[in-house]
């Protein structure tokens, strides 16, 4: 009987060990790289919306147009050539002064399609009261900042992948994502978390 008790409370105290150590483990995130993995498992696999479309600069493309950076006429013309848009988002920065005739005439195309997303990018933040604040920040030359200015700064997580959107950034400028929806719909939204999940529709490229 005395045995009995024995294995039960030895049972007990290495069940009570263990569940401390997996808490402990948890706590330190050994395993987040797993819960992340289990997460994208629960995303993707949707049929992408064909509202949608990327002009990519790929390898393709530099292999037409000539290596990186491109003059800034190629984005000028671009940007004339999707007149048929609702939006127009550009991932690219335009933070420097290239040649001033290039310059001038990509800003008279953001001005004429009136519809353009540029990024700018918060170099230094602030975090007061719980709350992220965008502090220091590279903007566009100014004959571009006719466009909506949004900004792209991302935080990835342990592994590298980005895999939500930080949403909650207070300063003069939005989400680029945000800002292509908000122009697209016409139409706000008020965020519940700091943090959006982007529900990927597949691998990249797709």
């Amino acid at each position: 009987m005395k045995f009995h008790h024995k294995k039960l409370l030895f049972g007990f105290l290495l069940t009570l060990l263990v569940s401390f150590a997996l808490c402990i483990l948890f706590e330190v995130g050994f395993f987040s790289n797993i819960q992340l993995s289990i997460s994208d498992s629960l995303y993707g696999g949707r049929t992408p919306l064909n509202t949608i479309v990327i002009v990519a600069i790929d390898d393709k493309s530099i292999q037409e147009i000539g290596r990186w950076p491109w003059n800034r006429s190629v984005f000028a013309q671009t940007i004339d050539n999707l007149n048929g848009s609702e939006v127009i988002g550009i991932d690219v920065a335009f933070f420097e002064k290239s040649d001033e005739t290039q310059d001038k005439a990509l800003g008279e195309s953001i001005t004429n399609a009136g519809n353009v997303v540029l990024t700018m990018e918060y170099s230094s933040f602030e975090n007061k009261d719980n709350q992220l604040y965008g502090k220091d920040k590279l903007l566009p030359l100014p004959e571009m900042r006719n466009a909506t200015l949004a900004y792209v700064n991302v935080i990835s997580d342990s592994d590298g992948i980005v895999r939500a959107l930080n949403v909650n950034v207070i300063g003069d400028y939005r989400n680029f994502a945000y800002e292509i929806y908000k122009k697209y719909w016409n139409k706000t939204i008020s965020f519940k978390d700091s943090r959006l999940l982007v529900n990927y529709v597949g691998k990249p490229h797709s």
